[in-house]
């Protein structure tokens, strides 16, 4: 069975909201907080409303590639002793790949050991964080799914991505 034979489009096999759901969240306990935790709040919100205008680009320009693919967004999966939260997962006739999604502020800076630092201004304030390296988060996310490939296999594609779907 060929899943393709037919496909002439992008199809979104899975889509998410959990990132603008947070966001209220977010917003809810901002507006009973105070003070320096009411700061961090706000902060919060900036970055991941950056981070999700970010996916929603990408999701944009995947709908818009005219490539036939299948994507799935924001997969959580679980296997054994690792985890790993993917932004996307594109799936072509020819390829597979692993789509990592950062929309950042500030300016990045990546030292001589790899890692990420984040440099920005918010309420007037300088501030420098480090990041998680986006290469460091795919390289785990391929491990995830290569663990998941080994697991299943003795079964055929369809149960394989049965895996990945009903993964938390």
């Amino acid at each position: 069975m060929n899943i393709f034979n037919k496909m002439d489009r992008v199809e979104f096999l899975r889509e998410s909201n959990e990132a603008s759901d947070y966001i209220e969240k977010l917003k809810l306990l901002e507006n009973k907080a105070s003070g320096d935790i009411k700061s961090k709040i706000e902060k919060e919100i900036k970055i991941c409303t950056w981070g999700m205008l970010g996916e929603k680009n990408i999701a944009f320009e995947l709908r818009n590639s005219g490539i036939p693919m299948y994507v799935l967004h924001d997969v959580n999966i679980e296997i054994e002793d690792l985890t790993a939260q993917i932004d996307y997962i594109v799936v072509t006739r020819k390829l597979n790949f692993i789509i990592e999604c950062k929309n950042l502020i500030g300016d990045i800076e990546i030292d001589n050991n790899g890692n990420f630092l984040r440099k920005y201004t918010f309420k007037g304030k300088q501030i420098k964080e480090g990041i998680y390296s986006p290469i460091t988060q795919n390289q785990r996310h391929l491990e995830v799914l290569k663990k998941v490939k080994k697991s299943s296999n003795n079964s055929n594609i369809i149960s394989r991505m049965a895996i990945v779907f009903m993964a938390k």
